[in-house]
């Protein structure tokens, strides 16, 4: 059987995946250093037209990466939703201020306005920053 170069463009998808046997990869590496042409124009080609979703096999040492990187994502995002729903609703809360001058039960923002505008703009950054957060995960199907 002859080998030509359509054979060796078919199989560099494997190859570059790092899916091919050891046979095929000897095959492609012995053709290349063979015709020396055609292997550049296939290092030419290989940054423009191969597809992008080729899996390339990742190291133990990056997924690792990948794992804590998303795991501290995923804190971060249940932590941001705490504070943005209390920070929301404290501006909300109500309590017997009978310590005070006033007397009786309250709304917050009546008796310290300034405290449920600050409350209310960090659970804004809070909702935002949830929301950054969630579309990146969603991203990867999280």
């Amino acid at each position: 059987m002859k080998i030509t170069d359509k054979v060796i463009l078919d199989l560099l998808p494997l190859f570059y995946a790092d899916e091919a046997s050891e046979d095929t990869k000897y095959l492609i590496e012995n053709y290349f250093n063979k015709y020396h042409e055609f292997a550049k124009e296939v290092d030419e080609l290989s940054i423009k037209q191969l597809p992008e979703d080729i899996p390339f096999p990742l190291k133990p040492e990056d997924e690792m990466v990948a794992l804590r990187k998303t795991k501290r994502l995923l804190k971060l995002r249940s932590l941001l939703l705490a504070i943005a729903i209390l920070c929301t609703a404290l501006p909300f809360a109500f309590g017997d201020v009978s310590w005070s001058k006033i007397e009786g039960v309250h709304w917050l923002w009546t008796n310290f306005p300034v405290g449920a505008i600050i409350s209310g703009l960090i659970g804004l950054v809070s909702w935002v920053g949830y929301i950054l957060i969630k579309k990146r995960l969603s991203t990867t199907s999280l």
